[in-house]
């Protein structure tokens, strides 16, 4: 019967088994060879049992482990004012633009948007009353420190969004003036051509002390734009325009004056000195010298005895005792007598020159000219040691 149980536990299967009687010993054999794979099975299901068993503790245990330590490590933090609302702060963000002329614009912006947050956080008493300005309502006794961070964070977002708008708003405008101020310069460049010519000759002229006369460019400048304005049909009392011109050192802006014609004044002033420059090195074209005036013909011999490493200086307007140019060039002064004629230049030319050479201890006298010179004019200067410059020989010299 005990046999029939212990079977049963460990799931063998004896009742099929053949009834023998045997001996003792016999009968001794052959139960433990029918007992013993019994007992070794019923000892494998049972480690296994347990080994599952033991698993599944071991996963549950290392589960409340880990949420506890998690818990413990992250625990949970509340959002704070800024972060419960960032929807609406974005939307505010957004609204901002660049067209509001307000010096309050952003303040305003700012307290609107602290008056949506604050209904939604059912902090009626913290809306800004209507018309309340920011500055009224930051002087407010009960504002919560998170309300006070809030101000702070939409002041400086905002702040940065309008200033980068404008700086895009600016850079957009300039380069739309540029542009037109392109188109207008394409349009006019004959006249453009034709003020440069006309500059170069006035602001040339060397005075007394050898300088050249920049004075004379900002009224140059001044006829050019006027000239242009003109030309594109712009109804402007120039005259007065030019009057309150002159007295102002940058371009006076005039509402019927388009802003393209300010930078277009800026262009002109710069595209001169360029063209001065280049003047410099570049030797003179003597075609045309008969429509230049004295001063002007003056101004063309001294660029080019420049232009030939000469250094030139001008004479008093008055009592220069019959020289125009005074010129040195390796130890040498030579002393210039310049005549824009239309006829042919006489003696009296020649005993200026020979007069100036001794007044100002020159070792040469020259006597230069766009025209030619009478016999009389070439026989006293050969006798006097003055070279004669004509027209025909003037780009040689």
């Amino acid at each position: 019967m005990a046999g029939q149980i212990l079977c049963r536990i460990l799931g063998c299967d004896c009742r099929n088994a053949p009834q023998v009687l045997p001996g003792s010993d016999e009968r001794d054999s052959i139960r433990q060879r029918r007992i013993r794979p019994a007992v070794e099975q019923g000892i494998f299901r049972v480690k296994n049992v347990f080994f599952r068993l033991g698993r599944w503790v071991g996963k549950a245990t290392g589960r409340i482990s880990t949420d506890a330590s998690s818990a413990q490590e992250e625990p949970r933090v509340k959002p704070n004012l800024i972060e419960r609302n960032q929807d609406s702060i974005s939307q505010h963000l957004n609204r901002i633009s660049a067209r509001g002329e307000s010096r309050h614009y952003v303040d305003n912006a700012v307290r609107d948007c602290i008056g949506e947050i604050a209904a939604r956080e059912r902090r009626q008493d913290l809306v800004p009353k209507p018309g309340e300005w920011l500055s009224n309502w930051r002087t407010r006794r009960d504002i919560p420190d998170e309300f006070s961070n809030l101000d702070r964070h939409l002041s400086e977002a905002f702040r940065a969004r309008r200033s980068k708008l404008l700086q895009e708003k600016e850079q957009e405008e300039k380069e739309q003036l540029e542009l037109a101020c392109q188109k207008l310069i394409d349009r006019n460049q004959e006249l453009i051509e034709k003020f440069l010519d006309i500059a170069e000759r006035k602001v040339s002229i060397i005075d007394d002390y050898g300088d050249e006369n920049w004075e004379a460019l900002p009224d140059e400048i001044l006829v050019c734009l006027r000239k242009i304005g003109e030309k594109e049909g712009l109804r402007v009392d120039w005259k007065q325009y030019m009057r309150g011109a002159r007295k102002s050192s940058s371009f006076l802006f005039d509402p019927r004056v388009p802003a393209e014609y300010g930078i277009l004044q800026a262009h002109l002033e710069k595209r001169f000195r360029e063209f001065h420059e280049s003047a410099r090195y570049k030797r003179p074209d003597v075609a045309g010298v008969s429509n230049f005036s004295g001063e002007e013909f003056e101004t063309h011999i001294a660029k080019l005895l420049r232009s030939r490493g000469y250094d030139v200086v001008g004479t008093p307007r008055t009592g220069d005792q019959g020289a125009d140019l005074i010129a040195k060039k390796d130890g040498k002064t030579i002393v210039i007598q310049a005549k824009r004629y239309e006829a042919p230049v006489g003696n009296k030319a020649v005993q200026e020159v020979i007069s100036a050479v001794s007044f100002y201890g020159g070792n040469e006298g020259w006597v230069v000219s766009n025209s030619t010179f009478t016999a009389s004019a070439k026989a006293l200067a050969q006798k006097a040691n003055i070279r004669l410059v004509d027209g025909n020989s003037l780009q040689s010299l």
